[in-house]
């Protein structure tokens, strides 16, 4: 990956986001040079730009389809929106309530980390609320949100937790402190689509810990992975067997999917022999990708031990024949 890191948009950035001159550059300007761009597939600005370079990043990534990893340190004043793009990691250091819904309203992102989340000027209820429904809504695989500051409404925290689109969710311990846990278990256990979870303590101080999680894991047949950073206590056996369920309910789920692909490609034939198990395995893994329930190694024996069982069953046939 090509990875360009500057501290704000100068010299440097004129210089390696395009083969032209600085001169020549700065006279393109930062938005049709982005919207050009053709060879950095990740960026990394370290200061904040003012206003009007944020506004021209963002109009430039609207035709950007080659730009695949953006990480700024705030969105600063801007006004323009974030872009329906190709961008689908997007980082940033600090970012308040208020500003969210209205930056990423339109984005179509995979991942979203936010280094440290704080209530602008002190939010009006109406904006946390705005904030908390558009985080239940919004349409993403992983988020991150590593330190918050203010008092939240908890209601937040159960905001994301019913987000039915988050496989992986990384998430400050800070968002339990003076929570009512037992609403946040009782959605945890309901929740059918997180299969990631780690609570981050902050400065060593945790204000949950995995004996509070126990009982709505037990409930959830999702998570495959969970896990709580230092400073929290540990219930690490009870755990790892609520997880080694899940993920053996998860594995028996697809294996069914497998057999039956097996069994219906099965009768297709190249040079009168059926298709090679890696052939059916590359099939399998383009109708289920990102699938982190097994290996491949695991796949492709299923695979090989069913083409052994059909092909005894039909020459038992022939036999008896």
């Amino acid at each position: 990956m090509s990875v360009l890191d500057v501290d704000s948009i100068n010299k440097y950035f004129y210089a390696k986001i395009s083969d032209k001159t600085i001169h020549d550059a700065r006279k393109i300007g930062v938005a049709k040079l982005i919207e050009a761009n053709t060879t950095v597939e990740k960026l990394i600005i370290r200061n904040v730009p003012d206003s009007k370079k944020i506004d021209l990043i963002f109009e430039g990534l609207k035709n950007n389809t080659y730009l695949k990893d953006l990480d700024i340190k705030s969105f600063g004043d801007g006004r323009v929106p974030f872009p329906n793009c190709g961008v689908k990691h997007l980082s940033v250091n600090y970012a308040s309530l208020s500003e969210i819904p209205r930056i990423l309203s339109c984005t179509t992102l995979d991942t979203l980390t936010i280094r440290c989340l704080f209530n602008h000027y002190n939010n009006k209820p109406d904006k946390i609320s705005e904030f908390g429904t558009f985080i239940q809504n919004f349409n993403i695989k992983r988020l991150c949100i590593y330190e918050f500051y203010d008092n939240f409404s908890s209601q937040i925290c159960e905001n994301i937790f019913m987000n039915e689109h988050i496989k992986s969710l990384e998430i400050s311990s800070l968002f339990f402190r003076s929570r009512d846990f037992n609403t946040i278990a009782k959605i945890l256990s309901q929740n059918t689509k997180l299969e990631t979870l780690s609570i981050i303590s902050v400065n060593s101080i945790c204000y949950v810990n995995e004996l509070m999680f126990l009982e709505s894991l037990k409930s959830n047949k999702s998570i495959i992975d969970f896990k709580i950073t230092e400073g929290c206590s540990s219930h690490v056996p009870k755990v790892n067997e609520i997880l080694m369920r899940n993920l053996f309910l998860r594995w028996n789920f697809i294996r069914m999917i497998l057999i039956d692909l097996v069994i219906a490609m099965f009768p297709l034939r190249i040079k009168d022999a059926p298709l090679p198990p890696y052939v059916l395995l590359e099939i399998f893994d383009w109708i289920y990708p990102d699938n982190p329930y097994s290996t491949h190694f695991k796949k492709i024996n299923l695979i090989i031990d069913l083409y052994r069982s059909i092909k005894e069953k039909h020459l038992l046939r022939v036999i008896k024949k």
